[in-house]
């Protein structure tokens, strides 16, 4: 099981799953409680289940046995940025790019972390640094990509929001679709607005993603009124 980034609540078959894996690690640890990769797996793992307490434990003991193993800061990073504890998370994600600097998710994170804290700049530079090491991280591109199109940077920032949309997280490619169609629409690109609203919004009623279809559809109103009215005046 590979690291992650911040993610919502695991269904109750993934979380199945999940506890499967715990037990499993659980039932290594028992025979060897030498194994930090064992450890540094919990910390995600039980960080999915909501069992902070447990995540703490395995990643006090990870650190302990192999305080040079940037995953390990890494995942209780996760785990800080999924409870609200940005201050712990922002530097378990620092401690984590100590040892490795070119820990791609890492900047992505700490980016995201930054960019709430309102230091916009700095964020921007941990997601370009995300990129550097990683040049197909579709997250990073999001993550960028958005800013320059707040910024109304849109030479920069759409090609970013698409490289976004090279990502397997269909969940998330709804709102990178989403998050194209309005660059597009308040650059003035009509055309390509409506295109990708409307593949965002058929993307989103095949998931039954019903909040995120409401909001396309009072996006596309508001543009296809526009597109009429500037259709009327040619």
């Amino acid at each position: 099981m590979k690291s992650c980034t911040a993610t919502t609540t695991p269904t109750s078959r993934w979380a199945g799953k999940l506890k499967d894996a715990a037990d499993a690690y659980e039932e290594a640890l028992g025979i060897n409680p030498q194994i930090p990769e064992a450890h540094i797996r919990l910390i995600y793992i039980y960080g999915q289940l909501s069992q902070v307490t447990k995540a703490e434990e395995h990643y006090r003991a990870a650190v302990r046995l192999d305080p040079n193993r940037a995953e390990a800061y890494f995942n209780y990073g996760v785990v800080g940025l999924n409870k609200g504890r940005s201050q712990d998370a922002e530097k378990a994600f620092r401690q984590a790019l100590k040892i490795d600097p070119r820990y791609a998710q890492a900047h992505n994170n700490l980016g995201y972390i930054l960019e709430g804290e309102g230091k916009v700049a700095d964020a921007v530079a941990e997601f370009r640094k995300a990129l550097e090491s990683r040049p197909d991280f579709p997250q990073a591109h999001f993550s960028l990509g958005r800013i320059l199109v707040r910024q109304e940077d849109y030479e920069q920032g759409i090609p970013h929001l698409l490289q976004a949309l090279t990502t397997d997280d269909e969940e998330a490619k709804v709102s990178y679709l989403h998050a194209v169609g309005i660059a597009y629409a308040d650059l003035g690109d009509l055309s390509n607005g409506l295109r990708y609203l409307h593949l965002a919004r058929e993307k989103a009623a095949v998931r039954h993603q019903t909040a995120l279809v409401k909001s396309i559809d009072d996006d596309l109103q508001l543009l296809e009124g526009a597109a009429a009215r500037l259709d009327a005046v040619k």
